[in-house]
């Protein structure tokens, strides 16, 4: 019985394995297509019903990018508990797999120091895009956000002008982005972009604003999809281990 329990188990983690690589290497194939890494506006696939062109733009012309300005900075006397009022503040620590997690050690600052930066201040939609550290060029759309939150200085801040969110966040993880960070960034030990360069990056963009609310609302579903595997997993790997380390003690 132990046996056959334990052999179930393995078989469901490996069918959300195989549905979670599947869903993700889609999401890749698909984003590799749509937005080329050789800086076409040409996309290899389209949409079922949209034949409007796509044009390449400026990030800068579609966005609007806010950080942490130099003298606005916090040192650790600002740093506080969260039971003492602090603030959460998102690092790149808080951005996993291009999503938002506060399931890890989260620093917390003055509600004074949060209230001296308005433009920095987090809401649900914006999108945290890493621009100093080892893992440069990381973004993830921010949602479910339910307390108020800010940055650090590793870290700014995109809001949209009249460009779907949800499109604009499908857009950063792509190669033809990934590949505009790795020759612009400057520093050697320490990487980092400035947001002049940031702003700079060519874009490709659909003519059509029903488009680009469709792409973004089909890569959303897929990234909900992908989650919901993804959380199975991590559910069935921990449920597996539990019953093995309480049954073979």
């Amino acid at each position: 019985k132990i046996g056959a329990y334990l052999d179930q188990l393995d078989n469901l983690i490996t069918l959300h394995q195989r549905k979670y690589d599947k869903l993700t290497n889609v999401k890749k194939s698909m984003l590799e297509k749509m937005f080329p890494k050789n800086g076409s506006n040409v996309p290899e696939i389209r949409f079922k019903g949209f034949t409007e062109a796509w044009e390449q733009r400026k990030l800068g012309e579609v966005i609007r990018l806010n950080g942490r300005i130099g003298f606005r900075g916090y040192t650790e006397k600002d740093i506080v508990s969260k039971d003492d009022g602090g603030v959460l503040t998102f690092s790149p620590t808080n951005i996993v797999d291009n999503k938002l997690t506060t399931n890890c050690k989260n620093t917390y600052i003055t509600r004074f120091k949060y209230d001296e930066s308005p433009e920095i201040k987090i809401h649900n939609g914006d999108i945290l895009f890493v621009k100093t550290g080892s893992t440069l060029g990381k973004s993830a759309l921010v949602t479910g956000l339910s307390e108020d939150a800010t940055l650090n200085p590793q870290v700014v801040v995109m809001r949209t002008n009249n460009l779907n969110a949800e499109f604009l966040a499908a857009m950063l993880v792509t190669n033809a982005i990934i590949s505009q960070v790795n020759s612009a960034k400057i520093g050697g030990a320490v990487p980092t972009l400035t947001e002049t360069r940031i702003k700079d990056f060519d874009v490709a963009i659909p003519v059509s604003e029903a488009e680009k609310e469709q792409i973004g609302q089909f890569f959303s579903q897929l990234d909900h999809l992908i989650t919901l595997h993804q959380r199975e997993l991590e559910k069935l790997k921990n449920i597996k281990k539990s019953c093995l380390e309480n049954m073979f003690v």
